[in-house]
């Protein structure tokens, strides 16, 4: 899925880049990871819909294709907090902004975790469990009350009342930023996948919108 949007839309990750990170025309891979999950998932193509639906359109996927696309889709960006933990195994989530409680299957990020970490990530709907999808931000619990002004303030700022609806719509209406913002007090590191939900490696690089966009279809 990311080769083929990379590959189908190179001139619009090119325009992402831009927009999520204006800084700088080189970014480190941990912002790139991010980047192109957010591009993949969030960011509206011109003529409508995020390449993630585009790539759901296509009429050549077999059904293990669409399946895999359509919970993608499904899997909106949230912010959770650890409720249980089995190293290795799976992660229990509630929502903060709905006090919903999911259960995860992940073999990696559950080795990384403790009760009461804030997650900003996609869970993808499926059974017996969910799982994970793209990059996964880690916060430490006494980050949560910063976080959740964070969502009051985008809350404002789109005119939207501070009820769980309202805070809710601001949370849609800017996903990109809240997948740049920093808490003050940021005591956690983020924990990486790859967009296809692989665990990433660590280390440093950067990437440069030639070398992200990737070399143009034949």
């Amino acid at each position: 899925i990311s080769d083929w949007s990379v590959e189908e839309f190179d001139d619009e990750l090119a325009r992402a880049f831009e927009e999520f990170h204006p800084e700088s025309h080189r970014i480190g891979e941990r912002d790139f990871a991010l980047l192109l999950a957010w591009f993949i998932s969030d960011r509206e193509l011109p003529g409508g819909r995020a390449p993630i639906e585009r790539y759901l359109a296509r009429a050549d996927l077999d059904p293990g294709e669409r399946e895999v696309a359509a919970r993608i889709v499904a899997a909106h960006l949230g912010l959770h907090r650890v409720r249980a933990v089995e190293p290795g195994r799976s992660l229990k989530l509630e929502s903060v902004l709905t006090g919903g409680v999911v259960s995860v299957a992940s073999q990696t990020v559950s080795r990384e975790l403790a009760p009461w970490d804030v997650l900003l990530c996609r869970v993808v709907p499926g059974e017996p469990a969910a799982t994970l999808w793209g990059s996964v931000l880690v916060y430490a619990p006494d980050e949560e009350p910063e976080l959740c002004a964070e969502l009051e303030r985008l809350a404002d700022a789109h005119g939207l009342p501070r009820h769980p609806v309202g805070v809710s719509e601001g949370f849609r209406l800017a996903r990109r930023g809240l997948l740049r913002f920093v808490p003050a007090r940021r005591l956690a590191d983020a924990s990486y996948l790859t967009a296809e939900g692989a665990p990433a490696g660590a280390g440093r690089a950067s990437v440069s919108p030639a070398a992200a966009a990737g070399p143009s279809p034949p």
